[in-house]
């Protein structure tokens, strides 16, 4: 997070926008004041690594409610906070949506709990509302280990450049964004990664990326100036929630098959 004002990215070449928006997975380098922020490199796993494996488990890492995020004139007057979407549970969301898909392949899957006690995250594991994967990667070995797992799928909220409306901060994770002069937005923005849990390594990595405009009876002006969790009204939450679903299992999706699975 810069301490200075709002700068817009000047306009990507028309090559790597339409990489971006169409496949939403990039490999981009944004200058910035602060320096260069690329992403992950991706990695696939390969059909022989995929024969081996026989039970997958599956873990969110994800933030548990969605992100609101209000860019201002400058850092210090943006406002930064999450929704209170009553009954939401994004780590089912995520399960769902891989555990259908690796069944469909022949896997036997299960669910990984975040709060397992092997894995014992704490606040040193994560910077800025995202888990630093490089941290706990010991802790997902023996996490897998101790579950009987030959591959474990963990899906982390990616930090991404802003690559909807081209401010110079940047987007994580998934929720809602709008800057102070441009139109409201939802989004998912995803980091996969495969983990070989028998021999300690990371098999496949990826992003997935998605985005929607969001109509003007979900934005409210309140996000930009409250302190704290946002609670929803009945009919805004239902909106909410069905938008976070889609984009999620999309963007989830999405990197499932850049990642080779």
């Amino acid at each position: 997070m810069t301490s200075t004002g709002i700068r817009r990215r000047p306009n990507p070449d028309k090559t790597v926008e339409i990489q971006k928006l169409t496949r939403q997975l990039a490999y981009l380098c944004f200058i910035a004041l602060a320096g260069c922020l690329t992403t992950p490199e991706q990695v696939r796993v390969t059909p022989e690594q995929a024969e081996r494996v026989k039970t997958v488990g599956i873990m969110s890492l994800l933030n548990r409610q969605p992100h609101i995020n209000y860019l201002s004139t400058s850092a210090l007057e943006s406002n930064f906070g999450a929704a209170v979407l009553e009954g939401w549970d994004v780590d089912r969301v995520v399960f769902e949506q891989l555990a259908s898909r690796f069944k469909r392949n022949g896997f036997k899957v299960a669910l990984i709990a975040r709060d397992v006690p092997s894995l014992q995250l704490s606040e040193s594991d994560s910077e800025w509302g995202y888990v630093n994967t490089e941290h706990i990667h010991e802790k997902l070995y023996d996490t897998g280990a101790t579950n009987s797992l030959d591959m474990l799928i963990v899906v982390y909220p990616n930090v991404d450049a802003d690559w909807v409306t081209k401010t110079n901060q940047n987007i994580r994770g998934y929720g809602l964004q709008k800057a102070f002069d441009s139109n409201a937005f939802a989004y998912a923005s995803v980091f996969f990664e495969a983990i070989d849990i028998k021999n300690r390594f990371i098999a496949g990595k990826s992003e997935g990326l998605r985005f929607e405009l969001l109509g003007e009876n979900i934005w409210k002006p309140e996000y930009e100036t409250a302190d704290g969790p946002q609670t929803l009204n009945n009919h805004r939450q239902s909106t909410v929630q069905q938008i976070m679903t889609r984009l999620l299992r999309e963007a989830i999706g999405s990197a499932a098959r850049e990642s080779g699975l």
